[in-house]
């Protein structure tokens, strides 16, 4: 007969190797769906689980064992599992979402008492919030709730992959989703950038042999336990005139490339860049006033998103260019807070009046 200790140690093993785990245990089914009940604070939900799935790509501090979990009596409610830790990492409300999305911020609840509710569920929901040392990145209104990003970051600046999302309805201020993310391991001990946003960006032109290149945005620092990253996305022409794009990734600290995509279908190539908008400095207000259905967003000191049909401009103090659905739009002069007005070249209003023309009418065929 097998004695019980030896019994458990081999039902363990049998857990083990039927779940793939590399000498990670997972927690059940049932004990995923009882995280979720803690997590809403209601032991009568009732739960339905789904098998474990696995991602084990990449180092083992990558490697991803979840539970996807929904509730019985509400299909607008899902939950996703960490499987090793046991810690809700998604939780999905759609049922606290609009119809209606619009482009430029509706409700009666502002931003501001928006990113309250987020901050006080992420802060309850998120162990160590407050110890985390996270920052709040740029409020994004997400057609018909406010998304609020809390991400942490090393001593120079580098973003790490621990973080929180909460997007709330600024209708009613229901949480529409929230999602976590916590490195399983220690983070060593930052190191400090040896190559520039501008070298990475050299870098990659040269081993792709771009004569000419631009990148989408100003290149991101991250940090993970491997490495420390410049990423960005840069296109532009080669030597045959063929214009290429890439999403590249850069060691910040060798300058080695990590690596680079090339987007598939469906990535939209910006066009060349156009000539500079020049003209006298006027108030954005002032421009979009003169623009049917244009509608300017304020941002305080962090500028303005201007909406004028299916376009959106974003106007940044400091910065001599303007980042648009359509691609970058390059300024003469740099854009300016002055008084509380957001100051731009009046050739801009050209654009913004443009993208306010109704499409043309194909014409109707001869009879």
């Amino acid at each position: 007969m097998i004695g019980s200790r030896l019994l458990g140690i081999i039902c363990w093993a049998l857990v083990m190797m039927a779940a793939g785990c590399k000498g990670q245990s997972v927690i059940t089914p049932e004990q995923a769906m009882d995280a979720v009940r803690a997590f809403e604070g209601d032991n009568t939900l009732q739960l339905q689980c789904g098998t474990l799935k696995e991602d084990l790509d990449g180092p083992e501090w990558k490697h991803k064992r979840s539970y996807d979990i929904d509730d019985i009596q509400n299909e607008d409610h899902s939950w996703v599992v960490d499987a090793v830790t046991g810690e809700v990492t998604d939780a999905s409300y759609h049922d606290a979402r609009s119809e209606v999305r619009t482009e430029e911020p509706t409700g009666p609840l502002t931003q501001e008492q928006c990113r309250q509710i987020a901050e006080d569920f992420a802060r309850a929901k998120y162990a160590d919030f407050d110890s985390m040392g996270f920052q709040l990145r740029d409020p994004e209104w997400d057609g018909d709730g406010w998304r609020f990003a809390w991400r942490r970051r090393n001593a120079y600046g580098a973003r790490i992959p621990n973080g929180v999302n909460v997007r709330v309805s600024s209708a009613d201020g229901r949480v529409q989703y929230y999602g976590s993310s916590r490195l399983p391991v220690p983070m060593p001990s930052p190191q400090q950038p040896q190559i520039t946003p501008e070298q990475a960006v050299g870098i990659v032109k040269t081993a792709k042999g771009l004569v000419t290149g631009e990148t989408e945005s100003d290149p991101g620092l991250s940090a993970d336990p491997d490495r420390t990253m410049w990423s960005f996305v840069v296109y532009g022409e080669n030597g045959q005139g063929k214009r290429l794009m890439y999403y590249a990734e850069v060691d910040a600290v060798t300058g080695e490339i990590v690596r680079t995509v090339e987007p598939m279908g469906g990535v939209h190539m910006p066009a060349p860049p156009r000539p500079s908008i020049t003209g006298e400095p006027t108030s954005i207000r002032d421009l979009a006033a003169k623009v049917p259905c244009a509608k300017v967003h304020w941002l305080g000191k962090d500028g303005a998103k201007v909406f004028v049909g299916k376009e959106r401009y974003t106007l940044v103090p400091g910065r001599d260019t303007i980042e648009s659905t359509g691609g970058t739009i390059k300024l003469s002069a740099k854009i300016k807070l002055v008084d509380g007005r957001l100051m731009v070249p009046s050739g801009l209003l050209d654009i913004l009046k443009s993208a306010s023309a109704p499409p043309k009418k194909a014409p109707a065929p001869a009879k």
